[in-house]
C-alpha cells in the first residue's frame, strides 16, 4: 500500500431506507414475514401491521436487539419507517417470527426458495430415518478461546489459530489481487490463479462474494471470499482493504474511507462508510458460507471454526462483520437454538492494521458480549514516532478531547468524528514493534531494494538528462524547471517516504505483479515466519504499549488534555457567548439608529413649522 494515510473514524448506522407508505402494505407474489407478540408467540397481533414487506429494502436489513429484550427472551426486531415513529417493532409489542428471520437477512429467488423447500423435505426424511439429529437439541462444541488472558501481560493463544496465521496472511494477499482483477493487461488474473491453486493444493475451497463500494454503495465490487478446509474443518471470511483503482467517479474505496461521519446504531455509534459497506455484502457472505455449512453433518458443524480477517479497511469491515455474523447465525438456527459465540468460540476475528471503528462504551460492550473479546485480535505496527498511521488516524479519546477545545467548531467536530469518548477498536492488541518490521523489510532484500530505487531514479529521469545535454538552453524554461523540481527532487522524496512508511502498514514496496507491488506484504507481519515473535509475545507487547499510554509523560499529557476538555464542557460555550454579544450589539445599534432617526424627524418638523 503506497498511500498510507487513511481516514477511518468509527461510525455506524443500522438500517436501510424504507418506503414509508408501502413498507407494511400487502403485495402479491412478494416475500413477507409474519409479526407476532414476543409474549404470545403463537398469537397474531391485532395491530394493523400484519406483514413486513422486504422487497422495499434498498440495502440489507440487520437484526437488532431491543434494549427491552436483552434478557432471556432474546427477541429480535427491525427498524420501521420514520413515518411510523422510527422505533423498533418491539415498541409496538411485535417481533419477527424466528423462522422467517433468515428470509429477511437472506432474500431468496423463487428457485432458491423451492430448493430450500426440497432440502427441508430431505432433512425431514433423514430425521425420520435417523440419519441426522434433530437440530432442536443441537449444541455447538466449546472450542478453545482464541486468546486466554493469564494476567500481568501474559497470554496464551489457541495453537490451531497460531498455525493458521501464515495461511490467513496469504489469503489477505489473494483478496487484494482479486480486487485488481482485469488490470495491468490481465497480469493479475494469472497471479490470482497461481495464489488460488496454491491454496487449493492445501485443501482449501474458495467461494468469492460480491458487494458494493463507494459512498452510497454505488459501485459493484468483489470485496473478498469465503474459504473452507474440510480436513481442518476451518472456514475463513477474507475482506480486502482499499486500493487506488479508479473509475469515472474517482476511487470508490477511498470514498468509503472518507465517509467518516459517525452514525447511530442501536448499540452506540460506528463509522458510517464502513458500516454501510459491510451490510451491503452481508447477504452474499452468508450465501457463500452456507454453501459449505449446509452440507455438513452434525459433528462437523458442531466443531467448525470460522475466522474473519482483513487488512486496513478490510480489517475495519471484518470487525463489524464478526458480531453481525454471530447475530445472524444465532437467529437462523444453523448452529442450534442455544448458540452463544462467547462460550462456543466459533467465530473469531483477526484484524490487521485496523482503523478505529466504534464509538461509545455501549458499542464496545455489545461487540464483546456477542462475539467475546477473547475471540478477537487486532495486530498493528507501533512503537514511538515510527508507527502505522492508519490505526491512530481516527480521533481517539485524547484527540477527541483536543478537538473539543477548538473554539466555536470544536465541539461539533468532536461529536461528528469522535463521539462521546473517542473512537475505539475491538479485541486484544498485538503490537508489532516498528523497528522489528523495518528490520524484516531490510533483512529481506536491503541491497536489492536500494538497487531498484537507484535504477528507477536514473532510468525514469534519463530523458531530462539527455535533453539537458543536447539543448542546455531548455534548462531556463519554466516547463523544464518544473519537471526537474518534480522528477529530481519531489518524486524521490515521495519514494523515500513510501519506502519508509509502507512497511509500517504492512504494505509492499517491491516491484512487479508477483512481488506484490501495491499489495499487502505478508512477509512483514509478525507471525508469518518462525523468526518473528509468536502471537502470545505480540499480545504481551500490546499490553505493555497500552500500559505505557497511561503512565509516565505520555499519560500525564493525555490526562491533562482530557481534563481540560472536561473543564471546558462545564463552562459556557464560547459560541453561545459570542452569539449573546452579537445580539447585544445588534440591539444597541438598533436603539442608536432609532434614536438618530427620531432626532432627525423632529428636526425636520421644526424646520417645517417655522416655514
Amino acid at each position: 500500500m503506497k498511500n498510507i494515510f487513511i481516514t477511518t473514524i468509527p461510525l455506524a448506522i443500522i438500517l436501510s431506507a424504507f418506503s414509508s407508505e408501502n413498507c407494511f402494505a400487502e403485495r402479491q407474489n412478494k416475500p413477507t414475514v409474519d409479526l407476532v407478540k414476543p409474549s404470545e408467540p403463537e398469537t397474531k397481533p391485532t395491530d394493523d401491521l400484519k406483514e413486513f414487506d422486504i422487497t422495499t429494502q434498498k440495502t440489507p436489513l440487520d437484526p437488532v436487539r431491543s434494549a427491552e429484550t436483552l434478557g432471556d427472551n432474546e427477541a429480535y426486531g427491525f427498524k420501521i419507517p420514520p413515518s411510523k415513529g422510527g422505533s423498533l417493532l418491539q415498541d409496538k409489542g411485535l417481533q419477527i417470527v424466528p423462522k422467517d428471520l433468515d428470509k429477511l437477512l437472506y432474500p431468496r429467488s423463487k428457485e432458491e426458495e423451492e430448493d430450500l423447500s426440497s432440502r427441508k423435505a430431505r432433512l425431514k426424511s433423514e430425521l425420520a430415518t435417523g440419519q441426522q439429529e434433530d437440530l432442536s437439541s443441537f449444541q455447538m462444541k466449546q472450542n478453545q478461546a482464541m486468546v486466554q488472558d493469564l494476567g500481568n501481560g501474559t497470554f496464551e493463544v489457541d495453537p490451531d489459530f497460531e498455525r493458521q496465521v501464515p495461511t490467513l496472511l496469504d489469503m489477505n494477499k489473494l483478496a487484494y489481487a482479486i480486487g485488481k482483477r482485469g488490470t495491468v493487461d490481465g497480469e493479475y488474473d494469472a497471479y490470482i490463479t497461481k495464489l488460488k491453486t496454491s491454496l487449493q493444493g492445501k485443501g482449501w475451497e474458495i467461494e468469492e462474494f460480491e458487494g458494493k463500494t463507494g459512498k452510497g454503495n454505488k459501485t459493484d465490487d468483489t470485496p473478498g471470499f469465503v474459504a473452507y478446509n474440510k480436513e481442518q474443518n476451518v472456514m475463513t471470511v477474507i475482506i480486502r482493504g482499499s486500493h487506488t483503482r479508479e473509475d469515472a467517479d474517482g476511487s470508490p474505496d477511498w470514498e468509503v474511507n472518507f465517509d467518516a461521519k459517525l452514525i447511530d446504531f442501536p448499540f452506540g455509534k460506528v463509522h458510517g462508510g464502513f458500516y454501510n459497506r459491510t451490510t451491503a455484502m452481508l447477504p452474499n457472505i452468508q450465501k457463500a458460507m452456507n454453501r459449505f455449512i449446509d452440507p455438513m453433518d452434525n459433528k462437523a458443524r458442531s466443531e467448525v471454526k470460522i475466522v474473519v480477517s482483513g487488512h486496513s479497511q478490510g480489517a475495519a469491515l471484518a470487525s463489524i462483520l464478526v458480531p453481525l455474523l454471530v447475530e445472524t447465525y444465532k437467529a437462523n438456527g444453523k448452529f442450534g437454538p442455544n448458540f452463544d459465540n462467547a462460550t462456543s468460540n466459533v467465530f473469531r476475528g483477526y484484524f490487521i492494521s485496523t482503523p478505529r471503528v466504534y464509538s461509545g462504551d455501549s458499542a464496545i460492550n455489545w461487540v464483546d458480549r456477542v462475539s467475546g473479546r477473547h475471540n478477537m485480535i487486532r495486530q498493528n505496527v507501533t512503537g514511538g514516532i515510527l508507527a502505522d498511521p492508519v490505526p491512530i488516524s481516527s480521533p481517539g479519546r485524547t484527540m477527541t478531547a483536543l478537538l473539543s477545545l477548538i473554539p466555536f467548531a470544536g465541539k461539533g467536530l468532536a461529536e461528528k468524528y469522535g463521539g462521546d469518548k473517542g473512537t475505539r477498536s475491538v479485541g486484544y492488541l498485538a503490537a508489532d514493534w516498528s523497528n522489528d518490521v523495518l528490520t524484516r523489510q531490510l533483512g529481506n532484500d536491503a541491497l536489492s531494494l536500494a538497487a531498484r530505487r537507484a535504477k528507477g531514479y536514473f532510468w525514469n529521469r534519463w530523458d531530462i538528462l539527455v535533453d539537458a545535454a543536447k539543448k542546455p538552453w531548455h534548462l531556463i524554461t519554466f516547463k523544464t524547471q518544473k519537471k526537474i523540481l518534480t522528477q529530481l527532487f519531489l518524486q524521490p522524496l515521495k519514494d523515500s517516504l513510501v519506502t519508509l512508511v509502507a512497511p509500517l502498514h504492512y504494505g509492499s514496496t517491491n516491484s512487479g505483479i508477483e512481488a506484490g507491488e501495491g499489495l499487502f506484504n505478508p512477509e512483514l507481519v509478525g507471525g508469518y515466519t518462525g523468526r518473528s515473535p509468536t502471537m502470545a509475545e505480540l499480545l504481551a507487547q500490546g499490553f505493555q504499549k497500552k500500559k505505557s499510554e497511561r503512565e509516565g509523560l505520555s499519560g500525564f499529557i493525555r490526562g491533562g488534555i482530557e481534563e481540560a476538555a472536561r473543564k471546558k464542557a462545564s463552562l459556557p460555550e464560547l459560541s453561545a457567548i459570542a452569539s449573546g454579544i452579537k445580539t447585544k450589539v445588534k440591539s444597541t445599534a438598533k436603539k442608536i439608529v432609532g434614536g438618530l432617526k427620531g432626532a432627525f424627524a423632529g428636526f425636520k418638523k421644526k424646520l417645517f413649522w417655522r416655514k
